[in-house]
């Protein structure tokens, strides 16, 4: 059954360990699983845990009897079930601890075993079988006996199998028993031995075949199951599993896993047999183990917390303490490789027997470098101020070298060695049967990292400070530059095709071919830092280590894979690499380990986001994938997980908020906290990223829709605007009664005003008419009494035409200014007549006044053109000049008009009135001032009346000058 080709404990798998300190709630586990969702729950002696990638959660209830909780279950629904030692159940439904049921009357202070089957919890007591229904709570015992006599419970396709004293039973989905095999033969075992009958028998299955295992006396008996016979027959016990305490047999990826006190022992099916492949954590009491979504492994143990591989495919060399920090790494062949230490040891490692020979040599400084000379089996070595040989066969230090701190020792041919060196780098040709050095060539004196020499080629090379040259065969000396840019090397490694790869310090990795850069990879085309610390070859593949992870180049397919610490690598600190057949060997600052080259690169699922609160207007409220919300709940929380060990550490969570780019939050940030949003539609994507590999989850999507407030809404807008309107509408309505009221009687006072003021114009004119009248006919009576009778002839012409254009111009209130100067020019021929061409006028209208648009009162000018003719020029004998002009005023919408005599003025005109009639009172003048007034009634603008004495130096009067300021319309 059992075959051991070998047994040694090596190599360990990397695992971190979590105890108290990293958060974990006990030490002491008893079972752990993982549920459909990604939580990992734990079962402690104090309580039940869920692990949720970055917080412990402790379930529990106020009727739970006691702390410790054993055998976690998850059934159908999804429920998590547990039982405790005083007989009760629980399960963990809408995360709170339900109690289901309380069996202590029948376990008498037990651990009960149990199986969840067909709406059914089967109880398995030392004594008895109870069924209790799910759905009711009802109770059956199905098999009960008076001594302590049933085993273990082991589910099977077809039902539960278990051993009932001498005879091994399966209950069936309808709880009922049919016989499998007879057990005497263990029975027997238990009566010769005398041992204590209470030890439960063990089930496990490999392949079609099913083995027993019991414990008597403190040793592991193994049994068959024969087929044919029906009965258990003893077989060979593993050496391993003989005394050790066995918890569990639990099956894994096709292999069985023998939970112990000493480990958790791994075999693989092989035929229906067992071969041992591997121990883990030998020195703990391991209780489960469990292999999560995303292929970790989590062991759980009795006293030491719970370790997490998170790679098993990498693993640690079993070095002693003293050696952990390793500096340099060397290939010796495929069996063996040496390291040395920051402390000076050499050690040796051998890989088939697992061996470690630790050589102490005379300096206790740091190794440097080593470098294997395949022709004579010796290891060079440099440490900071010593360096040697190392005979492989003997074990034995041999002569001194000339390569103290050599950064790098490289074997040119049989006898030469080139050392690059902190100042210089240099040939050293020696005599190895002579033991003596033959000659000494320096290369350079630049301070250098690396050397390589190229067999085929014979060219060698040197990375320095601040180049990277070549050597040719006859050690002509020619840079390697990049478009233009030297090359700063760091360590060199060559393909089995012939091309030399440089690791730099900032620039990736060149690929060179003579002293030409044929290939560059960097963080543009799959490096996850530019930065390379450790290179190799790997038959034309690259491995390519740097502080973020450790890096495979597949030249043929142009991939990239990548191994981080979520991987399970230990560290970035690498100092070395070297290949060998299945796997990879690194060297770093926590000791060795290897990598399998094909196994160690396995993807792993997408992390999966889920929302774990979410508070709106600092509410919990549940999880939707829509929100309608009021304006005053514009503040959202969302807190969210990715169910995946150390999370915190290796993702990142993103979102977008209406926008097109994701954002990325702090490590460590898993929620995501929305303040004072304003209305509108927000369209919100979250989703979780793997640091290190850059995949992401599917996105959760979360709209909201925040209202506005109600007084900004269109209908709350459109209210207030009608309101407004009905105010605005009726305040108008009463403004404008009002108004009308006062219309109404403005109206009235106005016609009244008018029709007065019409009748006053009227009879002004009325007046001033016949006055006018009567001073033309003066002057026709005047041409008959001389017997002019041609002048009266022509006279009486003219003034029937005057006459006509005033009984025109009578009904009218204004006219426009062509017809007042029209009236005036007829008045002034007619007076011109009168005064037998003794009078001289004129009359002028500027050209930016239309004189046929503009309307001016009716007969405001010909008044005073009377007056200047009747009181200043009548008295005048000769040269009588009227000048009348018409041009625009400074005021708006006003002219003015200048009448211009030579007369006598007025001061000589009022002399000669009141010589002649003292008592007379001019009834022109008076009719004009009187009109002035009813003119000037209710205008905005008054028409004026400007009169000035014009006089010379010597005060005589030389006329006079009237001017009128008149507002006119168009």
């Amino acid at each position: 059954m059992f075959v051991f080709p070998y047994f040694s404990f090596g190599q360990t798998p990397v695992s971190i360990h979590l105890t108290e300190k990293d958060g974990l709630p006990d030490i002491e586990f008893y079972d752990m699983l993982e549920d459909r969702k990604g939580f990992i729950w734990f079962a402690a002696d104090k309580g039940l845990f869920r692990y949720d990638g970055k917080e412990f959660k402790s379930y529990n209830n106020s009727s739970k009897k006691g702390l410790s909780v054993f055998e976690l279950f998850e059934d159908e629904k999804g429920r998590i079930w547990c039982t405790n030692i005083s007989g009760q159940f629980f399960y963990v439904e809408n995360d709170k601890l339900h109690t289901f049921i309380d069996v202590s009357d029948h376990l008498k202070g037990a651990l009960a075993d149990y199986k969840i089957v067909n709406n059914a919890l089967i109880i398995f007591t030392p004594r008895q079988i109870i069924k209790v229904s799910l759905l009711d709570s009802s109770q059956e015992i199905i098999s009960q006996k008076g001594r302590n006599v049933i085993g273990f419970p082991f589910s099977v396709p077809s039902g539960i199998l278990f051993r009932e004293e001498r005879v091994i039973f399966k209950l069936d989905f309808k709880f009922k028993k049919t016989t499998i095999a007879d057990a005497t033969a263990l029975i027997e075992d238990l009566t010769s031995k005398n041992a204590i009958p209470t030890k439960k028998t063990t089930i496990f299955q490999v392949g079609e075949k099913l083995y027993f295992f019991h414990t008597i006396n403190e040793e592991n008996i193994f049994y068959k199951l024969s087929r044919k016979s029906k009965t258990l027959q003893k077989t060979s016990t593993p050496e391993i599993l003989k005394s050790c305490l066995i918890t569990r047999v639990i099956e894994l990826n096709d292999k069985l896993w023998f939970l112990t006190s000493t480990g958790a022992h791994v075999f693989k099916k092989t035929n229906n047999e067992l071969l041992y492949e591997q121990t883990y954590l030998s020195n703990e009491f391991v209780t489960k183990v469990v292999i999560d979504k995303d292929n970790n492994y989590w062991l759980s143990t009795l006293r030491n917390g719970v370790f997490v591989i998170t790679n098993i495919y990498i693993e640690n060399y079993n070095l002693q303490k003293s050696v952990s920090n390793v500096s340099a790494l060397e290939k010796i062949d495929e069996q063996s490789f040496a390291f040395g230490t920051i402390r000076g040891d050499i050690g040796m490692y051998d890989l088939h027997t697992n061996d470690i020979k630790i050589l102490k040599s005379s300096s206790t400084s740091k190794v440097s470098s080593l470098s294997y000379n395949t022709h004579y089996h010796k290891l060079l070595i440099s440490h900071d101020t010593d360096a040697y040989e190392l005979d492989k066969k003997t074990g034995i230090f041999g002569s001194r070298l000339n390569g103290v701190g050599a950064k790098d020792l490289v074997i040119r041919g049989r006898d030469t060695l080139l050392i690059v060196g902190g100042d210089k780098s240099y040939l050293v040709a020696r005599n190895n049967l002579e033991k003596k050095t033959v000659f000494t060539h320096t290369l350079t004196k630049k301070r250098a990292y690396a050397g390589f020499y190229d067999k085929a080629s014979k060219h060698t090379y040197i990375a320095t400070i601040d180049n990277l040259i070549q050597y040719d065969r006859k050690l002509m000396v020619h840079k390697v530059t990049h478009n233009g840019i030297p090359i700063l090397g760091k360590q060199m490694t060559q393909t089995s095709d012939g091309v030399l790869w440089v690791s730099t310090f900032k620039d990736g990795v060149f690929g060179i071919r003579g002293n030409q850069v044929i290939e560059h990879f960097s963080t543009d085309n799959g490096l996850v830092v530019n930065e390379v610390v450790a290179i190799i070859s790997d038959q034309n593949n690259l491995w390519i280590a740097t502080d973020k992870g450790i890096q495979l180049i597949n030249r043929t397919t142009g991939t990239i894979k990548t191994l981080t610490k979520r991987d399970g690598i230990p560290s970035y600190k690498i100092s070395g690499m070297i290949v060998f057949e299945d796997h990879i060997v690194c060297a770093s600052n926590v000791g060795i380990f290897s990598i399998d080259k094909q196994k160690a690169f396995y993807s792993r699922p997408l992390p999966e986001l889920y929302f774990t609160a979410i508070k709106i207007a600092d509410k919990d409220t549940v999880y939707k994938p829509n929100y309608k919300l009021a304006h005053d709940q514009n503040s959202v929380r969302l807190d969210f997980r990715a169910n995946s060990f150390q999370s915190t550490e290796h993702i990142i969570y993103e979102y977008k908020l209406n926008a097109e780019s994701f954002i990325s939050l702090d490590k460590g940030v898993d929620y995501l906290d929305l303040k004072n949003l304003k209305n509108g539609i927000y369209k919100l994507k979250l989703r979780a990223k793997n640091r290190y590999n850059n995949e992401v989850s599917p996105e959760q999507d979360i709209s909201f829709i925040i209202a506005l407030p109600f007084w900004e809404q269109w209908w709350f807008i459109l209210l207030v605007l009608l309101c407004v309107a009905l105010i605005v509408y009726f305040y108008v309505r009463s403004i404008i009664a009002k108004r009308k009221r006062l219309q109404l009687i403005e109206v009235k006072q106005l016609q009244q005003n008018n029709r007065l003021t019409s009748l006053k114009l009227e009879n002004l004119r009325s007046q001033m008419n016949p006055h006018f009248i009567f001073n033309a006919l003066n002057s026709i009576q005047e041409y008959i009494v001389l017997n002019q009778k041609d002048l009266a002839s022509d006279y009486l012409g003219k003034f029937a035409d005057l006459v006509r254009k005033y009984l025109n111009h009578s009904s009218k209130g204004s006219i426009t200014l062509r017809e007042e100067i029209d009236c005036l020019q007829m008045y002034l021929e007619l007076e011109k007549l009168r005064f037998e061409d003794t009078l001289m006028f004129s009359i002028t209208v500027d050209n930016a006044l239309d004189a046929y648009e503009i309307k001016i009162p009716t007969m405001l000018v010909q008044p005073y053109v009377e007056n200047a003719i009747k009181h200043g020029l009548l008295h005048k004998k000769y040269e009588r000049q009227l000048t009348i002009i018409f041009k625009p005023s400074k005021a708006k919408n006003t002219i003015q008009c200048q009448i211009i005599d030579n007369g006598v003025g007025r001061q000589k005109a009022a002399e000669i009135k009141n010589n002649r009639n003292p008592a007379h009172t001019s009834f022109a003048t008076k009719a004009t001032n009187n009109r002035l007034q009813l003119i000037n009634l209710n205008r905005d603008y008054k028409v004026g009346v400007y009169i000035k004495d014009l006089k010379d130096i010597d005060d005589n009067a030389l006329g006079t000058e009237v001017t009128i300021e008149i507002p006119y319309k168009n």
